[in-house]
């Protein structure tokens, strides 16, 4: 097991990695199911030895669904991660806008997304500095992918890659079903369906275990991180 230090935390313990957990949620598998307003708690822990605590909350407002997810770990670290996109008649994601926050120790960011789709750009903000990417087709951020996901599994199949933008760049993105494993985490027992994140970093891997009586939420998400290992765990689902 990696231990954990601060200098590990500056280096490895990157937020937007913490989102990427969240990818996969409600992932279907044929079933269409419109979406619902809802609010999940789950509990965390890195090399179990740092404990914290996130909740992932989606709400309907006018035409846009927005997703805030937020984790704390005391004294340590906090984080707010939001997205604002729109559902198309073909059930496509239309990215909007994008937002993170987050504070480890002493050190703080501040990075926005803004997705102009007349321009066909991505403006990156990230304190003063501007960033502009040109957009893919159907390009979403780290957070709204997994709702395309979900979407996409609705209609039948995953796309062979997602392009997904954050304030660096914009890359593609793939996914693989592993299978079916019964899993028991604080909130239950749950029949889920396995799925994994390929990533092109080696030393990085990120699973998902979805339950699908609960519209395919993830009850539990690993990532190994070059050593540094994340769990998270549901405790607390419920539908708005």
């Amino acid at each position: 097991m990696a231990r954990f230090s601060v200098t590990q935390a500056r280096k490895s313990m990157t937020w937007s990695s913490l989102a990427l957990i969240n990818l996969g949620l409600c992932l279907s598998m044929g079933t269409a199911h419109a979406l619902q307003p809802f609010s999940a708690d789950y509990r965390f822990s890195i090399d179990n030895r740092w404990n914290g605590e996130s909740t992932r909350t989606l709400q309907k407002q006018a035409d846009d669904w927005v997703y805030v997810f937020t984790a704390r770990v005391p004294v340590l670290a906090n984080a707010t991660e939001t997205t604002r996109f729109q559902l198309d008649a073909q059930r496509n994601v239309i990215s909007k806008s994008h937002q993170l926050r987050y504070k480890i120790l002493v050190r703080t960011k501040n990075t926005e997304l803004a997705f102009d789709h007349d321009k066909q750009q991505v403006i990156a903000t990230v304190g003063r500095e501007r960033r502009q990417f040109t957009l893919q087709p159907n390009t979403l951020d780290e957070l709204n992918l997994e709702f395309q996901v979900r979407e996409d599994l609705k209609k039948g199949s995953l796309k062979p890659q997602y392009w997904v933008a954050d304030d660096k760049k914009i890359e593609a993105v793939r996914f693989v079903r592993e299978g079916r494993e019964k899993m028991t985490v604080a909130a239950g027992s749950y029949d889920t369906v396995r799925v994994r994140r390929v990533h092109n970093n080696p030393k990085r891997t990120t699973t998902f275990w979805l339950a699908p009586s609960l519209d395919y939420l993830p009850v539990r998400v690993t990532q190994n991180d070059d050593g540094t290992i994340y769990d998270f765990q549901l405790t607390r689902y419920q539908p708005n």
